[in-house]
C-alpha cells in the first residue's frame, strides 16, 4: 500500500491535512476550500516549507443584505396619491359639498393622483423584484 503526502492547511487557526497534490495547486486548494465556504474561494494562500495558509479576504459582511436594505432606502416613503386624493374628496364633500362647478378640478386632481399611484406601485414592484433577485449571502461562521 502506498501512503499518500499530506500537506498541512492552517485556515484561521485551524489545521488541515490535505493531499499534496491539491495542497500543491492554488486552483484546487480554493476549489476545495470554495466548496465549504465560497468566501474562501478568493482567499490569499501563503506557502512555508512546512505549511500553506489560507487568509479569507476580508469584506463588509452582509453585504447581500446591505444592497437590499439601501434599495429598501430607495423607495419613497408616505402615503398613496389616491388614498390621499379619496380622504380629500371625503372633506371636501362634507365640508363643501360637491357641485358642478368644482367636478372637473376634483376629476383633474383624482386623475393625476391615480397616475402618480400607479408610478409608485410600478417602483414599488421593481424594488420588490430586485430585492427577490439579489443573491443572499450566506456565511459560514469559524470559530465558535
Amino acid at each position: 500500500m502506498i501512503a499518500m503526502a499530506h500537506t498541512l492547511v492552517v485556515l484561521e487557526g485551524q489545521q488541515h491535512q490535505i493531499p499534496s497534490e491539491i495542497a500543491a495547486s492554488d486552483e484546487l486548494l480554493l476549489k476545495l476550500f470554495g466548496s465549504i465556504n465560497p468566501a474562501l474561494a478568493q482567499a490569499e494562500i501563503k506557502r512555508s516549507a512546512t505549511q500553506v495558509e489560507l487568509i479569507a479576504r476580508k469584506g463588509s459582511k452582509g453585504t447581500g443584505l446591505g444592497a437590499r436594505l439601501a434599495q429598501l432606502d430607495a423607495e419613497p416613503m408616505g402615503l398613496d396619491p389616491a388614498t390621499c386624493a379619496h380622504a380629500a374628496l371625503q372633506y371636501h364633500e362634507f365640508w363643501v359639498g360637491i357641485d358642478a362647478e368644482n367636478a372637473s378640478e376634483i376629476s383633474g386632481a383624482i386623475t393625476r393622483a391615480l397616475a402618480v399611484s400607479c408610478q409608485q406601485q410600478q417602483h414599488r414592484r421593481t424594488t420588490l423584484r430586485r430585492l427577490h433577485q439579489a443573491p443572499g449571502v450566506s456565511t459560514l461562521v469559524v470559530g465558535f
